[in-house]
């Protein structure tokens, strides 16, 4: 069952806790959500949260988070407390129309672990067929905007030559997620897809969900599918009216030999521009994670001795 409502013990599927219409971010995301009553409360219900989250407080409960009531003024105070202190590590998502703030908490070290094995080996991928890593500049959880819209990434990158503006968006996003939170990462994946302007939009996100107890990494590349851009959607004057497109999924599981296929990565959706390089031509899987590689970062990754703050 989804959690809605105002509220940590609430859990609605179709009714709201208050009588109040639910956002429609909300209803898709199906997650707890409460009224932003102030900066302390907000910061209270964060902290609280987050604690039980890394104590493995984890049931019924996801990394996320929503805020009803939520305005620009308020967003410019929640950054000023953000890496202040102990307070929790997050990437925001804002829907100004709908004034819906989503937090997506990151949930300690097996989060940032598998962030940074991915991140790693997608620079090896470049590395290996451009001959360097500095066509594309990495982004990390940078802020990215359009007239109605808000998003951080986990992780993110730019192609150097032809994105230099500090407001381009990136062409290319990794979204991770512990816990059982797949379908919630699809929905940050449709969220990128969708939202970013039509001129230098995001073109490919890659999803991990993370399940430790299932001792599963789930993978998956989507994209926009390119016969779809047509008319923009009337709630997002500055979106791409796209049909997101989920092209590739993959399974690797703790202590098992993954052996199926490599992590495709086409640099045509990378690039704007495709660099000039020595060699092959470019062809529609020109950056591959291997399952070699992917077998590699399983070993790592899992290698990870758990404990209730991971």
């Amino acid at each position: 069952m989804a959690p809605l409502g105002d509220g940590e013990a609430r859990y609605e599927t179709s009714v709201y806790s208050h009588l109040r219409e639910v956002p429609k971010l909300l209803r898709d995301y199906g997650i707890i959500n409460h009224s932003f009553r102030s900066l302390s409360d907000f910061k209270r219900i964060c902290k609280n949260y987050f604690e039980d989250l890394m104590k493995g407080d984890m049931e019924g409960k996801l990394p996320y988070l929503g805020f009803t009531l939520v305005r620009m003024s308020d967003l410019s105070c929640i950054d000023e407390i953000r890496g202040v202190g102990n307070f929790p590590k997050m990437t925001l998502l804002y829907d100004s129309g709908e004034k819906v703030l989503i937090v997506k908490f990151m949930v300690g070290v097996k989060h940032e672990t598998w962030k940074g094995l991915l991140h790693d080996h997608f620079f090896i991928a470049v590395y290996s067929r451009v001959g360097h890593a500095y066509s594309l500049r990495p982004l990390g959880s940078a802020r990215f905007r359009n007239s109605l819209r808000m998003t951080e990434a986990d992780d993110a990158f730019a192609p150097t030559a032809t994105r230099d503006n500090e407001d381009h968006w990136p062409t290319v996003v990794f979204e991770v997620g512990v816990s059982e939170t797949l379908t919630q990462l699809r929905l940050d994946a449709r969220f990128w897809l969708e939202s970013s302007p039509l001129e230098r939009p995001t073109r490919l996100v890659i999803i991990a969900s993370i399940n430790k107890a299932a001792g599963t990494i789930i993978m998956e590349r989507w994209e926009m599918a390119p016969q779809a851009l047509q008319a923009r959607p009337d709630n997002n004057p500055n979106a791409r009216q796209v049909v997101p497109n989920c092209v590739q999924i993959l399974t690797l599981e703790r202590e098992k030999l993954y052996d199926g296929p490599p992590l495709s990565i086409p640099a045509t959706l990378v690039y704007d521009e495709l660099p000039i390089v020595h060699g092959p031509e470019w062809n529609p899987s020109d950056f591959e994670i291997t399952a070699h590689s992917l077998n590699m970062m399983n070993e790592i990754f899992w290698s990870l001795k758990s404990s209730v703050q991971n």
